[in-house]
């Protein structure tokens, strides 16, 4: 299967903060902490001598990754980062603490890099995901971020997962293995979608174009692959979808790829 993110997801991320376990939320698009419900005076009495609640400490480093965007090194390259890479990180940043050794992130400064390979540890699985996300859309819209890498890493991470979700996609299509179809990717910058090449056993070839919206609009939806189908793009009503037509060539039956823009079927998505 493909790793896609699901539409409109819940996630919880349990903090001790003041002597119980609370809750950082996300929600409809955004992240809240649940049992702080106002949040400026907790932050006024900070300021004023308090200690920051360790709810909002944690809230402050989500707002710092995104604005940064260095810990997408560790999100771009695997769908999920592995428990063997998280208690390596952890151990890694007790290193850096105590001894001044950096050995992770080497593309951000050593402070920020210890911020955000805390972020990788202490928000882990889906909240990469959301992160990464985040991040795309403040460069959509033309917001800046800290890391000049964070461009680059997302179309890294793109790939992958467009990589992933045409695997999936391809199951029951007599493609064989569908991870060992050659497969070319380019992920461009206001680009109509574009697919061509042949399944034909190991003749199979396959490029495919997409614009960097696919990580949010397709990807980031839940839409990677709906009705066992590549999504390309989508305005959210419709989406171009990729059909495999079947081809006589000789003794034997081929499939190639066509594009149709059809009615999106939010029902079908997997």
């Amino acid at each position: 299967m493909a790793c896609v993110m699901a539409a409109g997801a819940e996630l919880t991320l349990p903090v001790p903060c003041e002597g119980r376990t609370h809750r950082l939320s996300w929600r409809d698009g955004r992240i809240s902490p649940d049992d702080h419900p106002d949040v400026d005076s907790d932050r006024a009495l900070a300021v004023l001598g308090g200690s920051l609640p360790p709810c909002l400490a944690q809230l402050d480093l989500w707002n710092e990754a995104v604005r940064d965007g260095g810990f997408l090194e560790e999100w771009a390259h695997e769908d999920e980062v592995s428990r063997t890479r998280l208690m390596w990180l952890a151990t890694a940043l007790e290193r850096t603490r105590t001894e001044g050794f950096q050995e992770y992130l080497r593309h951000v400064p050593p402070a920020r890099a210890a911020r955000m390979a805390r972020f990788v540890v202490e928000f882990p699985g889906r909240w990469l995901d959301h992160a990464a996300l985040a991040v795309a859309r403040r460069l959509l819209d033309g917001e800046p971020v800290e890391c000049p890498h964070a461009p680059d890493m997302l179309r890294a991470g793109t790939a992958l997962r467009l990589r992933r979700a045409f695997v999936a996609s391809l199951a029951g299509r007599g493609a064989g293995v569908a991870a060992l179809v050659p497969l070319r990717l380019a992920i461009g910058d206001d680009v109509d979608p574009a697919i061509v090449g042949v399944l034909d056993g190991r003749q199979s070839r396959v490029a495919i174009v997409v614009g960097r919206r696919w990580l949010t609009d397709v990807w980031g939806a839940g839409l990677a692959v709906t009705g066992g189908d590549l999504v390309l793009d989508t305005d959210g009503t419709r989406a171009s979808v990729v059909r495999w037509a079947p081809e006589r060539r000789g003794d034997r039956i081929v499939r190639t790829p066509t594009i149709e823009r059809a009615p999106l079927d939010l029902e079908r998505a997997s």
